[in-house]
């Protein structure tokens, strides 16, 4: 196969069915992709493009399939791309992965994917047919990028690389030797793809082929005074066939935060105030952007300290002068946590800047009676706070999440654990018995104490979800521990996606879960309800009811 141009091409895979989101998703798209691209547009002799599928406008160009998808085949024969990247940060998407990569090295493309699911599961990805695994989330636009050098070199040492088909027939033969063209165009390829830090990739060998390679990150390793302007800046001009109103954007990568139910890791980076406003500035004048998402785990940092609570204000500040100056008002939305509205300067300065929509994540022991407890009743006054000051309250909350059942002394025979932890586990231990008897409700009466809290609340939307054991969490390797996840042979990736119950409730069973999870969903669509109710009032899949019968009888 000759490849016509260097095209580096990045899919952002379809979700694997219909949800109350697919709107939002219709809007915006998924910020590390464009990143990722936007690095590798700055290379000499590649053309980028980015496609969301699920954000795919449908006319003419670009072909569909029966299903309403992407056609790729016809894409990839129209448009050879010579490298196809994924985005594997989402679980839920992973089959899509698998049978994209599957088409497009079929097809002669290197294939690549990166995100958290990949770097837990890179060994999966691999055995699944992808060449190569991007193994740090925040050296990621330097990997694809010296990835591009290394194969750019690679193509011009060895311009007409053979169809991959041919490689598969010799495998099949099983003779001791590929032919000399084959041999020394993989001896070069394994070259190349040695020499990029940061890469877990498969070593094509004359006699075996499954090889996995790990490239340590080397001199990629990141620092927090490490700065890439150019390359922080999203050029989402490279978005093709997408409309684009809500522009992702991101002020600060990592979480002060350790939740059990996350994969996010990394300690939050050092941030200037000029970044954002540097950031906002280059979408609204390139892309004539005025809504943003500002996809921060958590908006501003760790408000407690006091250089970031500093940054923030100044960053803020910088917003307002700036919309002065082009007399226009932009909107912004972020997730925060709700003791922000405390602090009084902050929350004025949000208003002032543009901030209308804020997502807070509750964490909520309710009662049948609404007796709430000290910490209850903050929330709720908390929340009315950010109600009275103008914002929008999303509110995030997973439905009757998993909680700890092993003891201290069992889980520290699988790692150490940190004083803090003991300290809250040892409260948990004590308190929760007694909480469960004073307040020991069904799912049924959960979902009716959950309606009542949050509508006392008065937030503007909720969004409801049940634990997801992501690869790579301490959920997924406390419920491994504790003998409650179900068997993934049943219950595939496609139902990693928070509406599934994937585990062994305490209280319950799965089935009596997911009605609870979908009668609070359906008490809290609005009034998109009325106009749809044959979507927000569907039923539990049958094929997953089945497959979760399977999965309970096999897990006994």
């Amino acid at each position: 196969m000759v490849y016509q141009a260097r095209l580096f091409r990045l899919i952002i895979p379809a979700h694997p069915r219909p949800s109350s989101s697919d709107q939002i998703m219709r809007q915006s798209t998924s910020l590390g992709p464009i990143l990722m691209a936007s690095a590798a547009a700055q290379l000499p002799g590649w053309n980028v493009e980015v496609i969301d599928e699920n954000n795919c406008a449908r006319r003419h160009w670009p072909p569909q399939t029966n299903n309403g998808r992407l056609d790729h085949e016809i894409l990839q024969q129209r448009c050879p791309a010579a490298i196809v990247g994924f985005y594997a940060g989402l679980s839920s998407t992973i089959p899509r992965v698998y049978e994209l990569a599957k088409l497009y090295r079929q097809a002669g493309a290197f294939t690549v994917a990166g995100g958290y699911h990949a770097r837990a599961l890179p060994e999966d990805l691999i055995h699944h047919g992808l060449d190569a695994v991007a193994m740090s989330i925040a050296n990621s636009e330097k990997i694809i990028a010296e990835l591009l050098k290394q194969y750019d070199l690679f193509l011009t040492h060895c311009p007409v690389p053979p169809y991959l088909s041919e490689w598969d027939k010799y495998q099949e033969a099983l003779t001791d030797q590929p032919p000399n063209h084959l041999a020394q165009w993989i001896e070069w390829r394994n070259e190349y793809l040695a020499a990029v830090p940061g890469l877990m990739w498969r070593k094509d060998d004359a006699r075996t082929y499954s090889i996995i390679i790990t490239n340590p990150i080397g001199p990629l390793e990141a620092t927090e005074t490490d700065r890439c302007p150019k390359q922080l800046l999203p050029d989402f001009g490279l978005l093709h066939y997408a409309r684009l109103k809500v522009f992702p954007i991101q002020w600060r990568r990592g979480c002060h935060r350790r939740c059990e139910s996350c994969v996010v890791r990394e300690k939050p980076n050092s941030a200037r105030a000029e970044d954002l406003l540097a950031t906002v500035k280059h979408c609204f004048e390139n892309f004539q952007a005025t809504r943003f998402f500002i996809v921060d785990d958590c908006f501003g940092g760790n408000l407690n300290l006091a250089n970031e609570r500093t940054e923030l204000i100044e960053a803020l500040r910088l917003l307002v002068d700036y919309q002065k100056e082009i007399s226009r008002r932009l909107k912004f939305t972020v997730q925060i946590g709700l003791n922000t509205i405390e602090d009084n300067e902050v929350t004025e300065l949000m208003r002032q800047a543009g901030i209308t929509n804020v997502c807070i994540s509750y964490q909520v022991l309710l009662s049948e009676k609404m007796k709430v407890t000290r910490r209850e009743y903050l929330m709720l006054y908390r929340t009315k706070k950010w109600r009275q000051a103008g914002f929008s309250v999303q509110a995030m909350y997973i439905f009757n999440y998993p909680e700890e059942t092993g003891s201290i002394a069992e889980l520290e025979r699988f790692q150490p654990l940190s004083h803090r932890v003991k300290k809250v586990m040892k409260f948990v231990q004590e308190e929760m018995p007694r909480l469960k008897q004073d307040r020991g409700l069904s799912v049924k009466k959960q979902v009716v104490a959950i309606g009542k809290w949050f509508r006392k609340a008065g937030v503007n939307s909720l969004r409801v979800s049940l634990a997801v054991p992501l690869p790579g969490s301490d959920l997924r390797k406390r419920l491994e521990q504790e003998k409650r996840l179900l068997p993934f042979k049943e219950n595939g990736w496609e139902y990693y996606d928070g509406q599934f119950p994937l585990y062994q409730p305490e209280d319950c069973s799965p089935e009596e879960l997911l009605e609870g999870l979908q009668a609070v969903q359906n008490g809290f669509a609005g009034w998109i309800r009325f106009l749809r109710p044959s979507f927000y009032r569907r039923r539990p899949p049958t094929e997953f009811l089945a497959k979760l019968k399977r999965a309970r009888e096999s897990a006994h």
